[in-house]
């Protein structure tokens, strides 16, 4: 006689080993995921990230999503469902109001379907290395809780091995009950998980909160996993707001197919293959008609006020250019007047000095010395000249009457 599928199934499962045709049945009469397509019964979902990336944020925004049956970043819940929140040692003051503010921007609490444990209740001592931390986190899970959430992980568990071990033993006992497991951690923690979020801050003018969120390892048929957040903290509500990029990247080619380019240009423009460009403009068009209406008013709006600063621009460099050719000219107008008088000034001394020479009859030898070392010996050459010129006539008289003797 043939086992039934449950008790066959239960027999292989001691043993460890299962027959695949076995497990082509698993899932199909449990329930939805609590977060579509994420957070499905019995799976683990990591938040990675450094301190400063929003994951704390992000976590309890996904539990005030689940517990109100809400929606979160397009994810949807398709009931409200009971979720348990393990706190490592934030203080109680910011755990309220980061509650009340997710709870104002969900514009519900989710009643009492959020509980959190709270490690500063227990005196900062929470470790999920010690047995008896455990089963007191097994008491609330085990009286209903579809969703447990830890945050965060490093800072719960342990640094030894042996602790890192029980702790994923104790893990994998409860998925298997059907048990939703979101946990927060740093990079690189190898845990073997489900899927994984992966968070990255960028950098912003303001004081907001701009985070990438990358879906590293998720469920088949994500339709985006790439998202760009923003988290808006106004008239003391918190929402996460964001876009997937695929979508803006979508948005942005079906501006630029608005403005009349081609799908080669296109894809010139966004640095992308042609081919790439038309699946682009083919997303835009399965978007709502809102926002590509929103999209192509943005470029316009882009568009004039380039215009304007264009036009700003080159009114100013026009304005400028006359003015500095007028500084230009009458400086070199100064340097030129500068260099002629400094010319004339040096002229003056020698013409007056050789104007007084030749009013006394003299040579300008007085003006000829002032100068150089080889100036001043010039005279004594002229000197001996002169005195040879006066004896050459006595010479040549002594000469001459010797001749007629």
């Amino acid at each position: 006689m043939r086992m039934d599928l449950a008790d066959e199934r239960e027999a292989y499962e001691q043993t460890g080993i299962i027959p695949a045709r076995l497990l082509h049945a698993f899932g199909e009469g449990d329930a939805a995921p609590l977060l579509g397509p994420l957070l499905a019964p019995g799976e683990l979902t990591l938040i990675q990230g450094g301190e400063d990336s929003g994951r704390s944020w992000l976590a309890l925004a996904i539990a005030h999503a689940v517990a109100c049956g809400g929606s979160l970043l397009g994810w949807c819940a398709p009931r409200p469902a009971r979720v348990l929140y393990v706190d490592s040692g934030m203080s109680l003051r910011n755990l309220g109001l980061r509650t009340k503010a997710l709870a104002a921007g969900f514009g519900a609490d989710g009643e009492d379907r959020l509980q959190i444990c709270s490690a500063v209740l227990r005196g900062g001592c929470l470790d999920f290395g010690r047995d008896e931390d455990l089963a007191f986190i097994e008491r609330p899970v085990l009286a209903g809780v579809d969703l447990l959430v830890l945050d965060d992980l490093d800072a719960l568990l342990g640094t030894g091995r042996k602790a890192r071990r029980h702790f994923a033993d104790w893990l994998l006992a409860l998925r298997s009950t059907g048990l939703a497991v979101l946990a927060v951690t740093r990079p690189g923690r190898a845990l073997r998980a489900d899927a994984a979020l992966a968070l990255s801050r960028h950098e912003s003018e303001d004081d907001g909160l701009r985070v990438r969120l990358s879906i590293v390892r998720g469920p088949v048929g994500l339709r985006a996993r790439r998202f760009d957040l923003a988290l808006v903290l106004q008239d003391g509500k918190a929402v996460w707001q964001g876009q997937a990029v695929a979508d803006q990247e979508a948005l942005s080619a079906w501006r630029l197919r608005t403005q009349g380019l081609g799908l080669r240009e296109i894809g010139w423009q966004l640095g992308v293959s042609t081919a790439t460009a038309w699946r682009l403009v083919e997303r835009a068009k399965r978007l709502p008609a809102a926002l590509r209406e929103k999209a192509a008013k943005t470029e316009n709006v882009e568009t004039r006020e380039n215009g304007e600063n264009a036009e700003n621009s080159e009114n100013r460099e026009n304005g400028e250019k006359p003015e500095n050719g007028e500084k230009a000219e009458n400086r070199e107008n100064d340097e030129m007047g500068e260099r002629v008088e400094n010319a004339e000034n040096r002229e003056k001394p020698e013409t007056r000095e050789n104007g007084e020479n030749m009013e006394n009859g003299g040579t300008d030898e007085n003006a000829e010395t002032r100068g150089s070392p080889i100036g001043r010996v010039a005279p004594a050459r002229r000197v001996g000249a002169a005195r040879s010129s006066r004896a050459m006539p006595q010479a040549l008289a002594h000469g001459l009457a010797a001749t007629a003797a």
